[in-house]
């Protein structure tokens, strides 16, 4: 049976950096890392203005049923289906290669502590904290959030600009219910300010 270890904490934290850190320093062939940012819901069929109010941020923008169901798998010793989003196309699309299982699996995520049935698989929950202003800053930067050839359209521009501006005061907002409610599951909490957050980058 695989060791589940779930690495939590807001957008921009440095989730992503530090599981990277923590599977090259196991090995990859004894690590395997997830990402719940592949079990997004299939968006391509909306239109633009649709797909820039989809909170990203939110459970229900996660398929956690099936990840449940390959979190489970992958603790057996059966591999599970390799899964990725594209944000360009808001398409999740299965990848050739399956994943294979490893005596340890980490599970990076923003909301992987606010789901109790992924919570009950863990055997190790971490918690990241990072400055909100740091995050916010990282998530203006990051292209996958915004639709830039939609805000330079006409007829979709102005809609597409104003949802994705109030989906960043958004997470400021309701990120830190979120982030408190995360905290209290984490086992392990980890402190990272910005000069930290380089350093492990």
């Amino acid at each position: 049976m695989s060791v589940l270890v779930g690495i939590a904490g807001g957008t921009g934290s440095g989730k992503t950096s530090l599981a990277v850190k923590i599977r090259d320093r196991v090995g990859a062939d004894r690590c395997l890392l997830l990402a719940q940012d592949a079990y997004y819901k299939d968006g391509s069929n909306l239109n633009a203005v649709a797909r820039a109010a989809i909170n990203y941020d939110h459970p229900d923008a996660f398929d956690t049923t099936l990840l449940v169901q390959d979190l489970r798998d992958l603790k057996a010793g059966r591999p599970a289906p390799q899964l990725s989003y594209d944000h360009a196309s808001y398409q999740r699309r299965v990848l050739p290669d399956p994943l294979p299982p490893r005596p340890v699996i980490l599970l990076e995520g923003i909301l992987i502590l606010a789901e109790e049935p992924l919570r009950r698989l863990m055997d190790i929950k971490l918690f990241i904290d990072t400055d909100a202003d740091v995050r916010i800053l990282r998530r203006l930067q990051d292209a996958r959030f915004v639709d830039f050839a939609a805000l330079f359209s006409p007829e979709e521009g102005v809609p597409v600009l104003i949802v994705s501006l109030l989906a960043v005061l958004e997470l400021a907002r309701e990120g830190l219910v979120e982030v408190t409610q995360a905290e209290a599951y984490a086992r392990i909490y980890v402190r990272l300010r910005a000069a930290q957050l380089a350093a492990v980058e």
